[in-house]
């Protein structure tokens, strides 16, 4: 049986990082999305992204969510087909 990883986001900084799954309290793996505390790294806010047995997947979904943060941040638009010049 493969293990499972769970794909967490600093809620305070740009970074991400792939932990095994049974570090995460069993009330964030319920609500991807939610933000929480570890145990085992105190004083630290993750979001919870997801699980998974692919690290690899599971480190593309964290860096997407980090590139939607900046752009946010720096107010890019996300939309590149609206201001496309047609024709």
């Amino acid at each position: 049986m493969e293990e499972l990883y769970a794909a967490l986001v600093y809620r305070d900084q740009l970074d991400f990082e792939i932990v095994p799954a049974n570090q995460v309290p069993q009330s964030l793996l319920e609500s991807p999305g939610r933000c929480g505390y570890i145990p085992s790294m105190p004083g630290v806010r993750y979001r919870f992204l997801g699980v998974g047995t692919n690290q690899n997947e599971l480190r593309m979904m964290a860096l997407n969510v980090l590139v939607d943060e900046v752009e946010y941040m720096f107010g890019f638009n996300p939309q590149p087909h609206r201001t496309r010049n047609r024709g």
